[in-house]
């Protein structure tokens, strides 16, 4: 069972921790995540297709896999390069997800993409745009969790829950998915970042970026703690 989070923790040990905003309140109790389909999670881009260009936009719904895994698939049975490849993020392995992807529009390249299909990974939908699919172009992302075996008043609790979160905020810290299978993806990107060169790809962006996820938890942590989370600081962005 993983710690409760406390000010004298390594901000490294478990990033993903942060006191609860409804620590007050009790749960609603249940057993999350016991398939694959109890997480379910769609992307949505933040512009239209236009249908024509340079780029096949692919989507995909993917059950119980890594981004990444895919990413490798589609370089295994296409030939081209990962770097080539749109990503606009990651999503959970443990769930099904809907997302986009980008390859250069090239001739095979449906034929060999759906020849990649199986009961893990399934093409919803391919059109052709102007650009390249880049990191962060998603408009936004649609979840469905189920909650099984919750006990009797379970709704009722919840309900409490949602209404202090209403009144107070949702506090958006990375979830332990953000720090990878083993949650070390922060103590390898620190260890990246302290090298003379860092790594240029794709696991080295993610590794530095569970990096400044590890410190937005951090901070995020301690304004929780001595309830500043809607305070006003020095050196705050204000929307």
């Amino acid at each position: 069972m993983a710690r409760s989070w406390s000010t004298d923790a390594d901000p490294l040990a478990e990033p993903w921790l942060t006191p609860r905003l409804t620590r007050d309140l009790p749960g609603c109790g249940g057993v999350l995540l016991s398939a694959p389909d109890d997480f379910r999670v769609e992307e949505t881009l933040p512009y239209p297709l236009s249908g024509a260009g340079d780029h096949l936009f692919v989507q995909i719904r993917k059950t119980g896999i890594d981004t990444l895994v895919v990413v490798r698939r589609i370089v295994e049975a296409t030939g081209i390069s990962n770097e080539d490849i749109g990503v606009a993020g990651l999503k959970d392995r443990w769930a099904v997800a809907t997302q986009w992807l980008s390859v250069p529009d090239r001739p095979g390249v449906e034929t060999a993409l759906n020849e990649i299909q199986d009961e893990a990974l399934t093409i919803v939908a391919a059109t052709r745009h102007s650009n390249k699919l880049r990191r962060g172009h998603v408009a936004s992302n649609r979840f469905d969790i189920r909650l099984r075996e919750v006990p009797d008043g379970g709704l009722a609790r919840a309900q409490a829950c949602l209404a202090a979160l209403r009144q107070r905020g949702l506090p958006n810290g990375f979830g332990r998915q953000r720090f990878g299978r083993f949650g070390d993806n922060a103590v390898q990107g620190l260890d990246l970042l302290r090298r003379p060169t860092g790594r240029r790809s794709r696991i080295g962006s993610l590794l530095r970026s569970a990096v400044q996820s590890a410190v937005f938890n951090r901070v995020l942590a301690l304004r929780l703690a001595d309830e500043t989370l809607r305070t006003a600081l020095v050196g705050d962005v204000m929307q």
